[in-house]
């Protein structure tokens, strides 16, 4: 596809020093192939809402209970 754009001097010049794509048509490129990721991201980390699962399970107490030193050791990567 041809298409003819205006694109500011400094905008340019920025975005070519940043990636060091010196080309119009690969600049735009991974331009549009960078805002299509970046969109797509902010789409899927929107926040679940609060209380789906409500009344669908209950937390056992021993959930609270402290961990074993081993486990605990496991989890921050160090030798048990």
């Amino acid at each position: 596809m041809q298409i003819t754009l205006n694109i500011d001097e400094k905008l340019f010049g920025t975005a070519s020093r940043l990636t060091g794509i010196k080309e119009y048509s690969a600049l735009i490129h991974e331009g549009l192939k960078s805002l299509i990721l970046s969109q797509t991201n902010q789409k899927l980390s929107l926040p679940r809402p609060i209380g789906l699962a409500k009344n669908r399970f209950q937390v056992p107490p021993e959930f609270f209970d402290e961990l074993p030193e081993e486990l605990l050791n496991a989890f921050e990567g160090k030798d048990s």
